[in-house]
């Protein structure tokens, strides 16, 4: 196992910086990165991966106490930019974030677009990461490209925090972009904006899928969607299906601190939508939810929606 402790960078990637801009596959063996610290991007591990180029993580990598210092910073211990048709980034074995922080993205910060994908086959654990804008544990934004959270074993993020929105998880997703997010829990994790457990905002074309036995225990949110807050563009082509997930013990707290009362709604789950929704595209899919002993302080003990026309999506059933 290759060692890297204490390293710094003034810009990106405090102990690896690679950018590989041609149609090759490369692999990267086991290795442990402590205590290192970059400026801007991926306090650890920076990497640009393009024009069909593949980059696969093998084998055990982990990343402890690791973080980005500028106001601007993003990944606190990985960054990765996927750009590119059959680009792709793949982590086949076990990977930690333990105790990393950064501004955006306290563990891993995720760009992948113009035909670029991620997949996450093996297990994952994020814990004790923080940010202090959005995404305590992964920051992730996509356009036109494939995301795969699709482990044999469990993704497991645990007691991460942002001062910003998506405790856990904070994505954008727009232009044809599908995430998929298979097998996760969530616990504990919390954010001082909206989503205790996942933020997501879904734009033209974008998908998220939630399946195959997610889990949301005790996250909670000091303004809304204790577990999972999800904002959709109604106007636009989109979808969001819940497959299979457990919501449970979550809340929404009301922040006092703010000047609006936008807070304390959808212990479980807010859904906000801008525009008019037609029930029968059934775009909107929620049967796969499994929702127990949330709390929100204001409406919405385990979901709020806010949309137009709500009469007619629950006559269809969501």
């Amino acid at each position: 196992m290759c060692i890297f402790s204490q390293c710094k960078a003034v810009s990106n990637g405090g102990a690896l910086h690679l950018l590989i801009n041609y149609p090759k596959e490369i692999s990267l063996k086991t290795a442990g990165v402590f205590d290192c610290e970059a400026q801007s991007e991926g306090g650890a591990f920076w990497c640009s991966v393009n024009n069909g180029a593949k980059l696969t993580l093998p084998e055990l990598w982990s990343f402890q106490d690791c973080k980005t210092l500028s106001d601007s910073g993003y990944g606190g211990a990985f960054y990765a930019s996927i750009n590119g048709e059959n680009s792709q980034l793949i982590f086949e074995s076990f990977i930690m974030f333990e105790r990393c922080s950064g501004q955006n993205g306290g563990g891993m910060c995720l760009l992948v677009q113009s035909g670029g994908s991620f997949t996450i086959p093996f297990a994952c654990y994020f814990t004790n990461c923080s940010s202090s804008n959005n995404g305590g544990g992964l920051y992730l934004k996509t356009n036109n490209g494939t995301v795969n959270f699709n482990p044999t074993q469990q993704i497991w993020m645990e007691n991460c925090t942002c001062d910003g929105s998506g405790g856990g998880i904070y994505c954008l997703i727009s232009n044809n972009e599908q995430i998929s997010i298979n097998n996760i829990k969530i616990k504990n994790c919390s954010s001082q904006g909206s989503g205790g457990g996942i933020y997501a905002s879904i734009e033209s074309e974008g998908q998220l899928i939630l399946d195959k036995a997610c889990e949301f225990y005790k996250c909670e949110s000091h303004q809304s969607g204790g577990g999972i807050y999800i904002q959709i563009n109604l106007t636009r082509q989109f979808s969001f299906f819940i497959k299979d997930a457990l919501i449970h013990e979550c809340k929404s707290i009301t922040n006092t601190s703010l000047s609006y009362p936008e807070s304390g709604f959808g212990g479980g789950l807010f859904l906000g939508g801008s525009g008019d929704y037609d029930p029968s595209s059934k775009l909107i899919d929620l049967r796969g939810m499994n929702i127990s002993n949330n709390s929100a302080d204001k409406y919405g003990q385990s979901v709020y929606i806010v949309m137009r026309d709500i009469v007619r999506l629950c006559q269809y059933g969501i």
